[in-house]
């Protein structure tokens, strides 16, 4: 069972609304077919859920951003909502720091747990962790980590709500594989390269089209070897229901940048569809593409100044600031 199964299981589950889902999300559920079906209306729906064994909410809870789960607290389930404010006091917030050096294979990690410093042992020992990971270059000369392949494996085994990695170059084949199972909440690569043996392009196709995501931002980054392009999943990630999406990635080379033509691909798209975009959706508009866009929205609002674009269908906009278009349901 993915993440974005998940989040969006409990979106349509607990929203007044039970907005009719997707044939996508019909394909990933078959428990959603209770939140999907009208006959009784919604307060059927939640007696119908509040059926469910105790370990099938903790592990949708379990599984759900830190956000999501303080939405599901407000649901008119009672039985949900304690499941989630449970879930709330138990999640320890984890962070993981690894600090590695471009020039050899030193590297070494910190763990944290609700702010501190803790082991690996005690790391697995939790039994649910929000974690955050942050890869960075080391600042001074960091001490030799012979456990790094054991954190290696827990991670490759664990959600994340975030993985960040700041300036990491030319590092070895094992560690371009240091990756976590998936991040449901914010990724943020600044100024990197992955290697061409690396794993991070087909992690990333994966994690866009499993996850809701928050924040994507990927700026500076390289890919050796062949191009790598990830357009379509990031259209796929638009379309997923969830909360305010915002996606930036700029200056790569080998690699996805949002580009005029990509721009408005999406605006095409959008204009074209049936229901605007399930949830608020902002992309970056890089400094070299504004004149390109200030184009593209004369030609669909002909008025540079006002900058709004009405859906078709009535419930739904386009705005357009100097650094960003934004789709708004």
């Amino acid at each position: 069972m993915d993440l974005w199964s998940l989040e969006s299981f409990t979106k349509v589950c607990f929203s007044p609304s039970l907005a009719s889902p997707s044939k996508s999300q019909r394909s990933h559920r078959k428990c959603a077919s209770l939140a999907h079906s009208r006959v009784s209306g919604f307060d059927r729906t939640i007696t119908a859920m509040d059926s469910v064994p105790n370990i099938f909410i903790e592990s949708v809870c379990a599984s759900l951003s830190r956000e999501s789960l303080e939405d599901l607290e407000g649901c008119r389930s009672a039985l949900w909502n304690m499941g989630a404010k449970d879930m709330s006091r138990k999640a320890k917030e984890v962070r993981i720091d690894v600090s590695v050096c471009p020039e050899s294979l030193v590297r070494s990690y910190t763990t944290y747990t609700d702010g501190f410093p803790t082991s690996l042992d005690d790391l697995r020992r939790t039994k649910y962790a929000r974690i955050s990971m942050h890869v960075v270059p080391w600042n001074t000369r960091p001490a030799v980590n012979d456990r790094l392949n054991s954190l290696f494996a827990y991670v490759s085994t664990r959600h994340v709500e975030e993985l960040s990695m700041m300036s990491v170059d030319h590092i070895d084949s094992l560690f371009q594989n240091f990756l976590p199972l998936s991040v449901i909440s914010t990724i943020k690569i600044w100024s990197c390269t992955f290697e061409a043996d690396s794993a991070f392009p087909e992690w990333l196709r994966r994690t866009l089209r499993s996850n809701s995501l928050q924040d994507i931002c990927i700026i500076g980054t390289t890919i050796e070897g062949r191009s790598e392009d990830v357009e379509e999943d990031l259209i796929h990630q638009s379309l997923i229901h969830g909360k305010r999406l915002k996606i930036c990635m700029d200056g790569n080379r080998n690699f996805t940048n949002l580009k005029t033509p990509f721009l408005r691909r999406i605006l095409e798209l959008w204009t074209n569809s049936e229901k605007p975009f399930p949830r608020e959706v902002s992309y970056h508009i890089p400094y070299h593409c504004i004149k390109e866009m200030i184009a593209v929205q004369r030609e669909y609002i002909g008025n540079e100044e006002s900058g709004t674009l009405l859906h078709k269908s009535g419930s739904g906009k386009v705005t357009w600031e100097r650094f960003s278009i934004t789709f708004r349901p």
